[in-house]
C-alpha cells in the first residue's frame, strides 16, 4: 500500500491529519511501558529493602555504649545500605519519562522515616535538653489553667503552647513526654508536604524533576535541629504555609524601573552565556487549581495563617515579612502594602510585651551588630573535642554544600533563559535579620532553616535531573549529591548525641525536684540538662548556668566554688532561709567536655566539696544525677 503524499500532522480539509504510528513506533510503546512497570517495580522493592534494612539495623544498636561521636559509630551497615537503597530508588523514579507521584511521595516518606525515626526508636526519652523547657510551660498551661507573661519569653508567644496544652487534655495525657521524641519526625514530613507543596507553583519554574529532589534534598539537609516539639517548628510549617499561598496566587512579573535597566544588561550576557533549558523537557506544571481564587479570598488566607504565627514564635513573623518585602521589592509580589502590614502586626504584638523581653532578654543589645551577631554563644575557653570538632565542620560542610548548590543553580537558570529571582530572594534575603538580632547566637541557624526550601530549589535546578539517556555522566550528579547531602547530614544530626541525649535517670531526677522540691533557684554546672520539667517550674527560678556562662573557670570546680555557689543562692529577694539547689549529671560532664568546658575531674572535684560542705546536702541521686541542696539557717 502507498504511503500517503499527506505531510504528518499537515492540516486537510476535514481538519489535521491524524499521526499514524510507523511500526517501529508501535512496537517501541509496548517497550517504553515495560520499562515503566520495570522502574516501579524497582523502586519499589528498593523501597521495602530500605525499611526492612533499616529496622535490622536499628534494632542491633546499643546506646549504653554511645561516645563522644554520638550515634554515628553505632549506625551498622544495615542503616547505610537502606539509605543507599532509598537514593536509588529516588534515582530510578526521577529518570522517569513521567512523574510517579505516590512512589515518589512513598520515597520522601521512607527518607524521613530512617532519618528522623531512628532516634526515637534507640533512645529511650526526647533528646536535647532545651526540649524539657518547653514542656515545662505546657504543664503550667494544665495545672494553672491560664498564662502569666512575667514568667519568661515563652508565655508572651504561647499558641504553641496552648495548643499543645489543649492536645493533652483531649488525648488525657498530663505531659507531652509520651510523644515528644517523635516531633522530630511529625514536622519533617509537615515540612517536606508544606514545601512540596510550595514548589509547584508556577511562578517558580520548576519541572516536576526539580520539584521532588528539592523536597529530597531538604529532608536530606535539615541538620540544625529546629524541628523538635517547639514553637519554632509549628512557626516553620505556618511560615512556608504564609509564602507558598502567596507564591501560587499573588505573584507578579512587572519589573520596578531599577530593575529594568538591570534586566536589560542581564540580556545581553545571557547571549553569552545562554544555554539550552530543561524546561523544554520537562513542561513547567500549571498553577495547582485551574480557576484561581480572588484575591481577597487569598489575602484572608494568608492573614489568618500569619496572625496565628505571630501569636505562635517571637522571629519567624519577621523573617517572613523580609521574605515577602524583598519580593515585593524586585516586583514579583502583588499587594505591595503586604509586607508592610504584617510587620505592623508582629510589631502591635510585640509592643505590649517590649518592656518585659528587652529588659529579660536585652532585645535591643544586638541591634545593628551584623559581625557580632554572627559569632557563636560566648563560651569560657572553648577547646572543641576532636569528635566535636567533626560534627561542627561537617554542619559547616553541609551548609556550604547547600548555599553554593544554590549560587550554582542561579548560574545555570540564567543560562536556560528560566527566571531564578523569586527562589534567589527567598533564598538570601532571611540574611537580613542578622541586622536586628543575635538570638542567643543561633540567628545563622535560623537564617539556614529559612534558607534551606527555596536553596534546594536552586540546588535540584543546578543539579537539572534528567530522563534516563538525556546526558551521559549527568544521571550519576543526582544520587551521588543526594549520597554526600545524607553523608553530611548524618555526623551532623546524630554527631553530638552523646550529650544530646537526655537518660531516663536525668529526666526522672528533673520530674522530681520540680514535682516535689521546695521552690528556690537551682544552679546548674552548666545548661545541658532535662530542666524546668512541670507545671511548677516558674517556682525554680533564677537558674544559673556555672561554666557554661563564664561564671568559673574549670579550675575553679571544687572546695573554693562552693562558697559562691551558697552566695548564688542564697542572694535572692526571697531572702537566705530560701532553699536552693545544684545539679550535676552525666550529660552535663559529657556537653562539658565536648565543649572544652571542664573535664569530668573537675566534675568530681565539686561533687566531692559540696558532699563534705556543711551547707550542702544531698537532695536526690540516681546513677546519672546528683542533686545537692543549701541546708536552711536556723
Amino acid at each position: 500500500m502507498a504511503r500517503s503524499s499527506v505531510p504528518e500532522g499537515s492540516p486537510t480539509l476535514v481538519g489535521v491529519a491524524q499521526h499514524v504510528p510507523h511500526q517501529e513506533e508501535t512496537t517501541r510503546l509496548p517497550l517504553i511501558k515495560r520499562h515503566f512497570n520495570l522502574r516501579s517495580i524497582n523502586s519499589d522493592i528498593l523501597l521495602l529493602l530500605a525499611l526492612l534494612l533499616w529496622g535490622m539495623g536499628i534494632s542491633s544498636i546499643n546506646v549504653s555504649s554511645i561516645g563522644g561521636f554520638g550515634l554515628v559509630p553505632l549506625l551498622p551497615a544495615e542503616y547505610f545500605l537502606s539509605l543507599i537503597c532509598v537514593i536509588s530508588a529516588a534515582s530510578i523514579l526521577l529518570t522517569a519519562p513521567e512523574p510517579q507521584p505516590f512512589r515518589l511521595t512513598l520515597c520522601v516518606g521512607v527518607l524521613l522515616v530512617i532519618l528522623y525515626g531512628t532516634a526515637p526508636l534507640v533512645y529511650a526519652e526526647p533528646r536535647y535538653g532545651w526540649l524539657y523547657k518547653q514542656i515545662g510551660v505546657v504543664q503550667y498551661i494544665n495545672l494553672h489553667g491560664q498564662l502569666d507573661r512575667h514568667i519568661d519569653i515563652y508565655q508572651n508567644w504561647p499558641g504553641y503552647f496552648a495548643l499543645a496544652a489543649w492536645f493533652d487534655h483531649l488525648a488525657g495525657l498530663k505531659s507531652p513526654l509520651p510523644y515528644a521524641k517523635w516531633a522530630q519526625l511529625f514536622f519533617e514530613v509537615l515540612f517536606c508536604a508544606t514545601i512540596g507543596y510550595a514548589t509547584k507553583a508556577r511562578a517558580l519554574m520548576l519541572t516536576w524533576r526539580e520539584q521532588w529532589l528539592a523536597v529530597l534534598l531538604f529532608g536530606g539537609a535539615n541538620w540544625i535541629a529546629q524541628d523538635y516539639l517547639s514553637p519554632q517548628a509549628l512557626g516553620f510549617v505556618l511560615s512556608m504555609g504564609v509564602i507558598a499561598v502567596a507564591l501560587h496566587w499573588l505573584s507578579d512579573h512587572r519589573n520596578p524601573k531599577w530593575l529594568e535597566k538591570v534586566t536589560i544588561g542581564l540580556n545581553r550576557l545571557h547571549n553569552l552565556f545562554s544555554k539550552k533549558s530543561t524546561a523544554k523537557e520537562d513542561s513547567i506544571p500549571n498553577s495547582t487549581y485551574d480557576t484561581p481564587p480572588g484575591d481577597v479570598t487569598v489575602l484572608l488566607v494568608i492573614f489568618s495563617i500569619y496572625s496565628v504565627l505571630v501569636f505562635v514564635h517571637e522571629l519567624s513573623p519577621y523573617v517572613i515579612a523580609t521574605q515577602l518585602g524583598a519580593l515585593v521589592i524586585v516586583g514579583r509580589l502583588r499587594h505591595r502594602w503586604i509586607p508592610v502590614a504584617m510587620a505592623a502586626i508582629a510589631v502591635g504584638f510585640l509592643l505590649p510585651r517590649f518592656n518585659f523581653v528587652n529588659k529579660k532578654y536585652g532585645l535591643l543589645n544586638s541591634f545593628g551588630a551584623f559581625f557580632g551577631n554572627l559569632a557563636p554563644p560566648s563560651t569560657y575557653a572553648v577547646h572543641l573535642s576532636r569528635d566535636a570538632l567533626l560534627v561542627a565542620d561537617a554542619a559547616r560542610a553541609l551548609s556550604l554544600l547547600i548555599w553554593g548548590l544554590a549560587i550554582f543553580g542561579i548560574f545555570r537558570r540564567f543560562q536556560e533563559g528560566r527566571p531564578g529571582l523569586i527562589l534567589a530572594v527567598l533564598a538570601f534575603s532571611p540574611i537580613f535579620i542578622i541586622i536586628f538580632q543575635h538570638y542567643g547566637g543561633e540567628v545563622l541557624l535560623r537564617v539556614y532553616l529559612f534558607s534551606l526550601p527555596w536553596s534546594a530549589c536552586l540546588a535540584a535546578s543546578s543539579l537539572a535531573p534528567r530522563r534516563q539517556g538525556a546526558r551521559s555522566f549527568g544521571s550519576l550528579l543526582v544520587p551521588v549529591t543526594l549520597a554526600v547531602v545524607i553523608t553530611l547530614f548524618i555526623p551532623s544530626f546524630f554527631g553530638a548525641d552523646s550529650y544530646n541525649v537526655m537518660t531516663p535517670a536525668e529526666v526522672t531526677a528533673s520530674r522530681y525536684l520540680y514535682d516535689h522540691g521546695q521552690p528556690g533557684p537551682v544552679v546548674y554546672v552548666d545548661g545541658n540538662f532535662p530542666s524546668l520539667i512541670g507545671g511548677r517550674y516558674n517556682l525554680f527560678r533564677p537558674t544559673v548556668d556555672l561554666i557554661d556562662s563564664g561564671l568559673a573557670k574549670a579550675s575553679q570546680l571544687g572546695s573554693s566554688e562552693v562558697p559562691r555557689l551558697v552566695t548564688l543562692v542564697t542572694d535572692d529577694e526571697h531572702g537566705p532561709d530560701k532553699t536552693g539547689y545544684v545539679v550535676i549529671s552525666k550529660s552535663m560532664i559529657a556537653y562539658a567536655k565536648a565543649d572544652g568546658l571542664a573535664s569530668a575531674s573537675a566534675f568530681t572535684r565539686l561533687k566531692k566539696a559540696l558532699l563534705e560542705s556543711p551547707d550542702w546536702s544531698v537532695y536526690y541521686h540516681n546513677s546519672d544525677v546528683i542533686i545537692f541542696a543549701l541546708k536552711p539557717t536556723l
